[in-house]
């Protein structure tokens, strides 16, 4: 057994799984849940809650790239292509460090989503968030 798993290895497995389940796939990485402070200290990324006194909140994408973000030197980011309208996840795809412009050779991880606009065919805008 494999004692880690690539970042382009999970980003096959993630579309592979989401041919042939779409709509659990998209539900299970759509879904936000709170957290706790905790999490922040670690590589894990965790979303602002709704207001400022909100708890933070987590998704699988963040708990995912905090992973490979602890077991690879150069992780890059999974990033999903979703259409919210639908609440559909589209695509996963792997951004390099290159990609994210990432600077300062620190460790870091990162999260992002991407809204899909399925009446214009175009990517309208993007959640991009980067924890060093």
């Amino acid at each position: 057994m494999k004692d880690s798993i690539t970042p382009r290895q999970m980003v096959r497995f993630l579309n592979d799984a989401l041919k042939r389940d779409a709509k659990a796939i998209s539900a299970l990485f759509l879904a936000q849940v709170d957290c706790n402070k905790e999490l922040e200290k670690t590589r894990i990324f965790t979303l602002p809650g709704k207001t400022l006194d909100a708890p933070r909140r987590i998704r699988l994408i963040g708990l995912l790239n905090g992973m490979l973000a602890t077991n690879h030197t150069d992780p890059g980011a999974i990033v999903m292509l979703v259409d919210f309208r639908e609440k559909k996840v589209l695509k996963f795809k792997q951004l390099s460090k290159k990609d994210m412009k990432k600077g300062h050779g620190q460790r870091w991880s990162a999260a992002a989503t991407y809204t899909y606009d399925s009446r214009k065919k175009a990517v309208t805008s993007c959640e991009f968030s980067l924890a060093i």
